[in-house]
């Protein structure tokens, strides 16, 4: 049979098998849980959250501002004022996040992180001071001031900065890490499982009557690939449709900025992982065994998924330094880039030595996953098969 015409049939066959298991609908179902509530979060409480801000003056006592945003402001919110020397610095002070939203003589100035609701109400509370210290300049009555307020027009205008957290971003850069870890982890253990399957039950030592090894490995990669390629579509599109649907400010372009790098770095991490977790499954005989077989490897891929997290609700410069990781850059490297933390030679490097790694774990794990799919008994060791390499 012509050799890729079998690596399909093979790859088919563990699609479609796969595709059929309760735990590739369960896996399915709770990513697209976590996505909707990813996107819908933001758009019932950001700005709730939003009104708990700071609010800067310019050459003037900013407490008077801060009292009346306060009796406006839901219960449970909380703001603060300060005072700058001159608009040069109120604006530097908006650019880094230091504040929320500057009042200076001629104007309101925001970022575009500014909630809308604090906004507008900052707008109408410095309008109508602004009415009454002109109605009390002019000496008008309270009819006089009330006109006056119609006609007021306090111009808004907003600066384009880093100061805030980008919910949209932190959201979908969370989700990322999560949907990343899950996807390698399940996939990875999918192969390994298959691979001690059919050992256990002896059904590779039919097929290998017929067909190479590593034939019958690139076929089960390719298979288990596509139905991992397949979920990620469908919990891209209906968190798109979501996103849409509830109004979801930024959060559509969000999704469509880094869908395409989500989708490249699962099929580096697919392929970086998928040989090993074959190699690992192959050094073992039963399915008790798995389980143990798995674990480091699961290990491995956690350390970047948990510094991921909580450099996302902390900070963290060891992402950074985790991402140029090889092995780890298949997760760190696209929670870096949904937050928009990540430089373009910084994503070319890690391509790069991604590539390279996956060409080592092709060579030496499908070395050992022919060395050792047919060996049953005692459970293998990785020293021993690394050993035997060199034989």
């Amino acid at each position: 049979m012509n050799p890729l015409r079998t690596v399909l049939l093979i790859a088919r066959r563990d699609f479609m098998e796969r595709l059929r298991s309760r735990a590739f609908q369960i896996s399915t179902g709770i990513s697209l849980l976590l996505v909707i509530g990813v996107i819908v979060a933001p758009t019932l409480f950001g700005d709730v959250v939003g009104l708990s801000a700071t609010v800067g003056v310019v050459g003037e006592d900013p407490a008077a501002l801060v009292a009346a945003l306060e009796e406006i402001a839901p219960p449970g919110a909380t703001i603060d004022g300060t005072t700058f020397p001159d608009e040069a610095a109120a604006r530097a002070a908006l650019e880094d996040g230091t504040v929320d939203l500057v009042v200076t003589d001629d104007a309101i100035l925001a970022t575009s992180d500014t909630p809308s609701s604090f906004l507008a109400a900052a707008t109408s509370v410095v309008a109508a001071q602004r009415v009454a210290e002109r109605a009390a300049e002019l000496g008008l009555t309270p009819q006089e001031a009330a006109d006056l307020l119609a006609a007021t027009d306090v111009p808004v205008e907003r600066i384009d900065g880093d100061g805030g957290p980008d919910l949209a971003a932190q959201g979908i850069a969370f989700f990322a890490s999560v949907i990343m870890f899950i996807a390698i982890v399940t996939y990875g253990q999918w192969i390994l499982l298959g691979v001690v399957e059919e050992k256990a039950n002896r059904v590779v030592e039919l097929v290998l009557g017929a067909v190479l090894p590593r034939r019958l490995l690139a076929g089960k990669i390719i298979g288990i690939g596509a139905l991992g390629i397949l979920q990620l579509l469908i919990v891209g599109v209906v968190g798109f449709g979501t996103a849409v649907a509830v109004g979801a400010t930024g959060v559509p372009t969000v999704i469509g900025t880094i869908a395409g790098s989500v989708i490249l770095w699962f099929l580096l991490g697919y392929a970086l992982y998928a040989t090993a977790y074959a190699a690992a499954g192959s050094l073992v005989s039963r399915t008790e065994e798995a389980q143990n077989a798995a674990f480091p490897l699961t290990m491995i891929v956690m350390i970047p998924y948990l510094i991921a997290v909580t450099a996302l609700t902390g900070g963290s410069e060891l992402l950074r330094y985790v991402s140029y990781v090889p092995l780890w850059s298949p997760i760190a490297m696209p929670v870096r880039m949904a937050a928009g933390d990540a430089a373009p030679w910084e994503v070319a490097l890690t391509l790069v030595l991604t590539v390279a790694t996956i060409y080592v774990f092709v060579r030496v794990g499908g070395r050992i996953y022919e060395a050792n799919i047919l060996r049953t008994g005692a459970k293998g060791s990785l020293r021993a098969a690394l050993r035997s390499l060199r034989d």
